[in-house]
């Protein structure tokens, strides 16, 4: 079944290679079926909605046609008409001219707008002078020179002895007395700081140095963070402390040494010394960073 199905596909594709299919409707030729011409189905229904206008065109261009009346009604006049015809003719009559004729309406907004322009400009004008008189310096005006004809008049000239009535003046004065001085009675703490202020003081200096030590240093390593400085100097105290005894242990051996165990013990004293040194002198530095 498998074998049938594979030789009838490869014939299809062959056919559809040698005989290819216009698209859809060469399928629908090919199996049978006959495809819609919408084209002309568009063409008839056109027709269609031309010939429907048409039509309703001549309705339309037709008279109306005239109302059923009986032949002894077919010349009598409507009286209602002759009423409506009437009331026109009379409002007609009432209207006045009262109206305003052509052009009034502009001419009279033009002179509004002239008078507005006008009491504007007034307007402008009086704010101008005040603002020029709020300008002007208020300071008081000089007196003017006296002249030549106006004299003083001077009061008479006296014959007083002022220097010896000064003289006799002094002799008499007393001098002021002096007010006592008042001592300030001083507590044991005057002129110190009080201690709540030192102990403030140095809480935000501690402050400040627990915010410095936690700050991120630029230069340490990435994976690696600064040592505390009270770290660094206890374990700087216990290699120092190791390093002496090291010394001792090595000052206990002989001065000769030939056996194996005794150079054995040598070397390792030796090597443990070297690295002591080393950290010594890395813990000896002012930052250590060790890792996270």
């Amino acid at each position: 079944m498998q074998k049938q199905l594979q030789s009838q596909h490869k014939r299809a594709v062959v056919a559809d290679f040698i005989s290819p299919d216009n698209g859809l409707r060469g399928k629908m030729e090919r199996l049978g079926l006959k495809p819609k011409n919408h084209m002309r189905q568009n063409s008839e229904e056109l027709k269609a909605l031309q010939a429907k206008m048409r039509e309703e065109k001549e309705i339309s261009s037709m008279p109306p046609k005239e109302l059923y009346k009986l032949s002894q009604f077919r010349n009598v006049t409507s009286k209602i008409n002759n009423k409506e015809n009437d009331i026109n003719d009379e409002n007609e009559n009432k209207i006045t001219n009262n109206f305003l004729s052509k052009g009034n309406s502009q001419k009279r907004r033009d002179e509004l707008a002239m008078q507005k322009k006008i009491e504007r400009i007034e307007l402008e004008k009086r704010l101008e002078a005040e603002r020029i008189a709020n300008e002007k310096p208020n300071s008081p005006r000089k007196p003017s020179i006296p002249r030549s004809t106006e004299v003083a008049k001077l009061l008479p000239r006296s014959n007083s002895d002022f220097i010896s009535k000064n003289r006799a003046q002094a002799l008499t004065l007393v001098p002021p007395k002096a007010e006592p001085i008042v001592e300030v009675k001083k507590h044991e703490e005057y002129g110190r700081i009080p201690k709540y202020l030192e102990d403030r003081k140095q809480q935000w200096e501690d402050e400040q140095e627990e915010i410095k030590r936690r700050a991120p240093d630029p230069n340490c390593p990435p994976g690696m963070k600064l040592m505390h400085e009270n770290e660094r100097l206890e374990t700087l105290s216990v290699l120092k402390q190791n390093r002496e005894d090291l010394l001792l242990q090595l000052g206990k051996l002989p001065f000769v040494i030939e056996t194996p165990s005794q150079i054995r013990r040598k070397n390792d004293i030796d090597m443990k010394l070297k690295e002591i040194e080393n950290a010594i002198g890395l813990f000896s530095k002012t930052k250590v960073y060790i890792k996270l």
